[in-house]
């Protein structure tokens, strides 16, 4: 081979291996290329299936958030419908106020923790989630879309805004009451449609025409708390605050109550359409409630009253009957734990005439099943209104318990009521002490000489001793003790008592040192009166007068109760005085003359004031149909130590 032959092969060798070295290179960069497009293809699937992932299981975990919180809105609807089954006024006390009670959670983030969580568990109890639940009573909050501005008169269901804003603690609450008022009279800032009476009583655009369940002109009606960051400037924090004390969804209009008839305003009510309501609703001692309304409504100082004419008949121990077992405690009654099997059936004698009757049971128990007259009335409550009936000879009553399981009923009777009588006891309502009028007339005035008051020394004794008057001893004598030499009681500046020792200070010499009193005991019969006053008391009292009628007499109204009413006036009936008193809780309740036997001393007696107040309640000529209402707490001297 010639060395060019040689020379071309080898060139031709070197170039076919550069060529193969190339093609091997493009090779790898397509490999690397596609591993990399795959890699971003994989990590691009991995994150995509990632989030995925993480969105399935938020949705699942919102699925259940959802679903937890509609179990609370379950939870708190059911606890409502069945107070609704269960009784016909709230408060407070019941479950639906109540069984979501606890420190767990702050639901309206308040800052304070006032619900209990509930926990939810799956099918193999294992715990998913929970929830907490809190009920509040809208319709007893202050509805914006009602509230006035500024009110110049505060008549029954007015409510001053720019105090309800100040009590929330909104800045510049007058303001802000203005810029909401402004705002739900519309553009042409008239209430109703501007320049018409829109209700027909004579005056033009006056407050009354703004009706927010009726809307008419260009007036607007807030629809949420929350509007009020833009109406009147509000910050989120004053919205918050006011939430509780007010809002816009109680609005309702007087339809009807649960039994067909007009609601009552309780602040213009009569104290008898008040007992009427009362009586219906099955309150406790709805007499005592219905003048207690009143007073606590009413603009004057006078007790309210309202004829209590009611008698108690009570179901005799008959033994065991079916599911019905008898009770001697606290009162006799009989009671039934187990529903269902044969019930009570009672026949009583009643007297002739048209009552209202009440079930009586055992407070917060319920009655039952009754059967009354052949009317069926279902899970009673104590105290409930069965009906009014014309009645006499017998009556019958069926008591059954067909109450869920756990459930227990007792029965102690009937109260029969007979409404507008003229003839039953008195009771009377209570009143709170206005200062201002204390401070001008009417007033009581107590001037003494020479000494000081005692408690242990001034009062009436009955004791043998010698009777300064006629220089004897006598038996069994009363006596004035006390440390002064002189006094008078005055009213508005009339004298009513005046006294001063018969015979003078040495007369008694002997009397004093056989009592050991410091000063003179006086004769009370021999005292000379600057007025003769006389207690009247009925037929046979000291005078021989006889009682025109129960407001001029010395009695006690209603036996069995710690009431006394003196009754006193001087000969020519042209001066007298009043005193009424009573022992009453602090609801106004009259105390049972029961509620003090047997403590008269030591811790059960102290425990016993700690329950109940003294009231005196004073009248007298010079007043004028004006009333002195004092209350003495022996609660505030004990708790403040002035009582041991």
């Amino acid at each position: 081979m010639s060395p060019r032959v040689k020379r071309a092969f080898r060139v031709s060798r070197n170039t076919k291996r550069a060529t193969a070295r190339a093609e091997r290179g493009i090779a790898l960069l397509i490999v690397v290329s596609v591993l990399t497009v795959i890699g971003i293809m994989g990590v691009a699937f991995a994150f995509s299936m990632y989030l995925e992932t993480q969105a399935t299981k938020q949705f699942v975990a919102t699925t259940q958030a959802r679903y937890l919180a509609e179990s609370g809105v379950a939870y708190g609807r059911a606890l409502l419908d069945e107070d609704r089954l269960g009784s016909r006024a709230d408060d407070l006390t019941e479950a639906w106020a109540q069984v979501t009670k606890g420190r767990d959670a702050d639901v309206d983030n308040d800052g304070v923790s006032e619900s209990r969580w509930w926990p939810v568990t799956d099918a193999k109890t294992q715990t998913v989630g929970r929830f907490a639940a809190l009920i509040t009573d809208e319709s007893g909050k202050a509805n914006l879309n009602a509230a006035q501005a500024e009110p110049s008169v505060l008549g029954p269901g007015a409510i001053n805004l720019t105090t309800l804003l100040e009590r929330a603690g909104v800045r510049d609450p007058s303001a802000a009451a203005q810029a909401i008022e402004r705002y739900r009279y519309g553009e042409d800032q008239r209430p109703g449609v501007a320049g018409v009476d829109d209700d027909g009583d004579g005056v033009i655009d006056n407050v009354e025409e703004y009706q927010p369940l009726a809307l008419r002109g260009d007036d607007r009606r807030l629809e949420s708390l929350d509007e009020l960051v833009a109406i009147a400037g509000l910050t989120p924090d004053e919205v918050h605050r006011l939430s509780k004390l007010a809002t816009v969804y109680s609005r309702d209009v007087n339809r009807v109550t649960s039994t067909g008839g007009a609601r009552l305003n309780v602040n213009t009510a009569t104290t008898n359409e008040l007992l009427s309501v009362l009586l219906d609703a099955g309150v406790d001692d709805p007499w005592q409630a219905a003048v207690n309304i009143a007073d606590y409504v009413d603009p004057d100082l006078d007790l309210s009253r309202v004829i209590k004419d009611s008698q108690t008949l009570s179901v005799p121990d008959q033994g065991p009957l079916g599911t019905w077992t008898w009770s001697e405690t606290p009162e006799g009654h009989y009671v039934s734990t187990v529903p269902g099997g044969t019930g009570i059936s009672w026949s009583a004698a009643v007297p002739t005439g048209t009552f209202r009757v009440l079930a009586r049971g055992l407070q917060g128990i319920k009655v039952g099943d009754v059967t009354i007259a052949g009317q069926f009335r279902r899970s009673v409550d104590s105290g409930e209104s069965l009906g009014t009936f014309p009645l006499s000879g017998t009556l019958t009553i069926e008591v059954a318990n067909h109450e869920p399981n756990g459930t227990t009923c007792a029965f102690r009777g009937i109260d029969l009521v007979l409404e507008g009588s003229e003839n039953g006891g008195v009771v009377r309502g209570i009143e709170a002490v206005r200062f201002n009028e204390l401070m001008v007339e009417p007033s009581i005035e107590l001037n003494v000489a020479a000494a000081a008051f005692d408690p242990q020394v001034d009062g009436i004794v009955r004791i043998a001793v010698p009777n300064p008057d006629v220089g004897a001893l006598s038996g069994n004598q009363s006596f004035w003790s006390t440390l002064y030499q002189t006094y008078t009681l005055n009213f508005n500046g009339i004298p009513h008592t005046s006294w001063t020792p018969a015979g003078g200070a040495p007369a008694f010499v002997a009397a004093n040192a056989l009592l050991g009193l410091p000063t003179g005991i006086r004769n009370y019969n021999g005292d000379i009166a600057r007025v003769d006053v006389v207690n009247c008391i009925g037929p046979g009292c000291n005078n021989g007068s006889v009682c025109a009628d129960n407001e001029h007499c010395t009695f006690n109204p209603q036996p069995g109760k710690e009431q006394f009413n003196v009754y006193r006036e001087n000969l020519t009936s042209t001066i007298w005085d009043k005193h009424e008193n009573y022992i009453i809780s602090d609801e106004g309740k009259i105390a049972d003359s029961s509620a003090f036997a047997g403590a008269t001393s030591g811790a059960s007696f102290k425990s016993l004031l700690m329950k109940w107040n003294y009231q005196q309640i004073v009248t007298a000529s010079e007043f004028g149909g004006r009333k002195i209402d004092l209350a003495v707490s022996p609660k505030i001297l004990i708790e403040s130590g002035l009582i041991p």
